[in-house]
This record gives C-alpha cells, sequence and structure tokens, in this order.
C-alpha cells in the first residue's frame, strides 16, 4: 500500500542537528528525548514530520505553525508526526547522529459521537473478483502506463498487495476510524467497526492498496474499481515515475511478482 501508505523512520544525517529560525534542535538516539543545549531560553515544542509523497522532512511548532520545510508543507492528512521534543536554546547543541522513531501507537483514538475504535487488527477481507494478468495490464494501460518496465511495475504491485482481488482490504488499527460520512464499499467483519456500527476502521482498498487515511480524495468506489484504482495510481506514482509509495515495491516482494517483458510486449503489440 502506499505508504503510504506507512509509517516510516526518518535519519536527519550524520550531524543530526537542524537549526530553524535560531533555534536549535537535535534529536536523541531513543525515542526522541529532548536534548538540552547550552543556554536556557524559553522552551518550544516541535514536531518532524515526513511527506510519504515524497519522502522529505519539515519541521513545526506546536500547533502546527510551520517553521522550516524541506519540501513543500506536508498535506493534510498525509502527514505522519515521528517526534516531539522540546529545545530551550538558541544556540545549537554539539552535533549527534540519529535516527528517530515513529511512535507506537497502542489505542486507538476515540471517536466522537461513538465508540471507540476496534483495539483488535481484524484479518485482511477479501471481496470482489479477481483480475487476469491481461486484465491489469489493460486498466493500467487505459490509465496511462505505457511502457514495459511501468506495467510490469503494476502488474508485480497489484499482485505483491491484493493478489489481483478487486475489493481487498487490509485493516489498519493505529489510524482509527473514518468519518461517518465517508461511502463504504466493502462492509468487512463486524471488528472492523466501532462499537455501535457508525464508522469503519481505516483501510488500503482495492488492487492497488491505497489508503484511505492518507489517500482520502479517492473514495471506495474509485479504489474499488481496477480502472479507478488504476488512474488514482497512475496519479499517485508521478505517472509511472516513483512506485516506492507502495511497500511491496520499496521492500522487493513485488519485483519477483512481475510478468515477464514477453507476456507485456504481447499485450502491447494488441493495443
Amino acid at each position: 500500500m502506499p505508504a503510504s501508505t506507512r509509517r516510516a523512520a526518518i535519519t536527519l544525517g550524520t550531524a543530526g542537528l537542524i537549526a530553524l529560525g535560531g533555534v536549535g534542535l537535535a534529536v536523541s538516539n531513543d525515542s526522541g528525548a529532548p536534548a538540552p543545549s547550552a543556554a536556557a531560553a524559553q522552551p518550544t515544542t516541535l514536531y518532524a514530520c515526513v511527506n510519504l509523497r515524497t519522502g522529505r522532512l519539515e519541521v513545526g511548532s506546536a500547533g502546527g505553525n510551520i517553521i522550516r520545510a524541506y519540501t513543500p508543507a506536508c498535506p493534510t492528512p498525509a502527514v505522519d508526526v515521528i517526534v516531539h521534543w522540546t529545545v530551550s536554546s538558541a544556540t545549537p547543541p554539539p552535533p549527534t547522529t540519529a535516527t528517530t522513531q515513529p511512535p507506537s501507537t497502542t489505542t486507538p483514538p476515540t471517536v466522537p459521537g461513538g465508540t471507540a475504535c476496534p483495539t483488535a487488527d481484524p484479518a485482511s477481507t477479501y471481496a470482489g473478483r479477481t483480475l487476469s494478468v491481461n486484465e491489469t495490464l489493460q486498466a493500467a494501460y487505459d490509465a496511462g502506463f505505457r511502457t514495459v518496465p511501468q506495467l510490469q511495475a503494476v502488474v508485480g504491485i497489484g499482485r505483491a498487495e491484493s493478489s489481483l482481488v478487486s475489493q481487498t482490504r487490509n485493516w489498519h488499527i493505529e489510524y482509527g476510524c473514518r468519518p461517518a460520512t465517508d461511502a463504504i464499499g466493502v462492509q468487512g467483519p463486524a471488528s472492523a467497526w466501532n462499537g455501535n456500527h457508525t464508522r469503519q476502521l481505516h483501510s488500503d482498498r482495492g488492487i492497488f492498496q491505497i489508503s484511505s487515511w492518507w489517500w482520502p480524495m479517492y473514495t471506495d468506489a474509485v479504489t474499488d474499481d481496477p480502472a479507478g484504482a488504476a488512474r488514482a495510481m497512475w496519479a499517485i506514482s508521478d505517472h509511472g515515475a516513483n512506485f516506492s509509495l507502495w511497500d511491496t515495491w520499496k521492500n522487493g516482494a513485488a519485483q519477483p511478482l512481475q510478468p515477464s517483458v514477453a507476456t507485456v510486449e504481447a499485450f502491447l503489440a494488441g493495443q
């Protein structure tokens, strides 16, 4: 799924130091404990987040004011808060090598106006139908993917993410429940809903597992339709230039599942 669909650790470089607006920041090697600096000043709570569409870092203050963006401001809701910490100096502390880790979410958020979201992760749900390789190639081709490597990648990702099952759901308790106004395409098990069955857990959806949390602009009707899902993938992948938002591509699980060059060339010959 597009990391989308997904939380990621970041490395702040060998210095582990960011100097922003005269405020020195250092991130420790543990879970983001404060790194005291040499001089005392008014403490400021800051956060780091990653725009999962670009993989780049930005830093802001409590309340969401961006101090320095290393990419255009992380678009809501495509923001992954990696760590909060406090600094109290205008003088940067000594450099340190550091890697931040994403926070662990043990209790999903309580849904306003309803009961709490589920705390147990339901098994994945498979609904709809299983597409053939040629059907997947056709949906991808019609969406804009035209080269052999692009078409191979799309099919490999679809196989790794959903086994080419059109209405697959992979549930995510860490993201809580979807808004009650969302049009739900796959009901899933009762364990995917809050207690009064008004809100469903966020999930990765469809053949290409497009996250309802990171990509809410794509409705279930879009992600569960192979043609619509392929068009969404075309946009998310920067027109076939970057498949790294899919974990199965990034971790190498999709590549062995790609169709052969001969299979794709035979398909293209018929277009």
